[in-house]
């Protein structure tokens, strides 16, 4: 079993604490990111309201151990994982002239920056509720000057296409996280689009949009970490019901950071799972809602009946009509038209 060394690692002038993990397996690596109860940087995105997949609430029960988080990861993350060093070689090599710029400079062996990957995780003093793991430690380039941040990303056309510039904003917030945690002036997202095309986007301290963005990550991520360690506390103190009551009332105090949208897909595990039984089990079953579940029963039966009644007549028009001669053409709707001229014209769901 491997070891984690702690240091202090050296960047942008300052000895930044950090575990060392490079003697970890990749299961053990696993283990230590989910064991260090911090935000991380692919994390700050959903924090923020910025990811398409996730939702904070979702985020906020799998934090606290409520939900089982999976980190066996899918073929798109190992992919991912697997290509990251020749997607930041990549941008060694990208000098802002068109996506496929970095090949005539690949060949030449002309590098417009120095790019390294320690295994390590960072733990800024300065923001408790973080732990990163950086893809890339951008230490010279030939547009900025000092050291900045690289994060490298697939990605598939069609998402990409969403965005303005190509790159979903939850990379820029989980890129600015690691500016505020390393004190770097810029940093640099690029992203492979269908295995092909190269996307860089860059960022600096300079723009608006950095203010902006990073004054949202810390209120955020200062505010989710609270209602994490208020989590945390309660599933430690409380058992049942008394757990479910506490954690009811960190959602409210905390409502602003842990929410759920209106993603069904996302809305069924929190419906279906015990979270949602245990709150049907508080509502008392009246004789009027039992009156109107039971009709809501029968209405359901009467629609499954009647559809199956409505495509049997179907049917039958069907085969009486191919009988006597009928002719059948499919255009904007299912026309039925008999041989003697008289055409009768039916919806297409017949």
């Amino acid at each position: 079993m491997g070891k984690i060394k702690w240091i202090d690692f050296q960047f942008n002038g300052q000895a930044l604490k950090a575990a060392d993990w490079s003697e970890l397996s990749h299961d053990e690596w696993l283990a230590f990111r989910a064991s260090n109860q911090k935000i991380g940087g692919s994390e700050v995105g959903t924090v923020c309201g910025m990811d398409s997949f996730k939702d904070p609430l979702i985020l906020f029960y799998e934090k606290i151990g409520i939900k089982k988080k999976d980190n066996t990861g899918n073929v798109f993350t190992a992919g991912g994982h697997l290509d990251e060093a020749a997607i930041i070689t990549r941008l060694e090599h990208w000098d802002h002239t068109g996506v496929t710029d970095w090949v005539d400079n690949y060949y030449a062996k002309v590098k417009h920056r120095r790019i390294e990957t320690p295994d390590i995780t960072i733990f800024p003093e300065g923001l408790d509720w973080g732990a990163f793991n950086m893809d890339g430690f951008i230490y010279e380039d030939t547009e900025y000057p000092g050291e900045g941040i690289a994060e490298a990303k697939k990605i598939g056309g069609r998402y990409s296409d969403m965005f303005l510039g190509g790159s979903p904003p939850k990379y820029l917030f989980q890129l600015v996280s690691y500016m505020e945690a390393t004190g770097s002036y810029y940093g640099r997202v690029i992203l492979l689009k269908d295995g092909v095309d190269v996307i860089v986007r860059s960022f600096d301290r300079s723009m608006e949009e950095y203010d902006i963005i990073s004054k949202v990550v810390h209120n955020r991520c200062s505010r989710f970490y609270a209602a994490m360690q208020a989590g945390l506390k309660a599933v430690k103190k409380h058992k049942g019901d008394a757990m479910m009551d506490a954690l009811y009332d960190i959602e409210s105090e905390y409502a602003d950071v842990i929410y759920l949208s209106a993603s069904e897909e996302l809305a069924a595990w929190y419906t279906e799972q015990h979270l949602m039984k245990e709150k049907l089990a508080q509502i008392e079953m009246t004789a009027e809602l039992r009156a109107l579940a039971d009709r809501k029963l029968s209405l359901s039966d009467d629609i499954s009946r009647a559809s199956e009644e409505h495509d049997y007549v179907s049917n039958q028009i069907r085969r009486i009509m191919r009988n006597r001669g009928a002719k059948l053409a499919q255009d904007d709707e299912v026309r039925i038209a008999f041989a003697k001229m008289l055409r009768v014209s039916y919806k297409k769901n017949l």
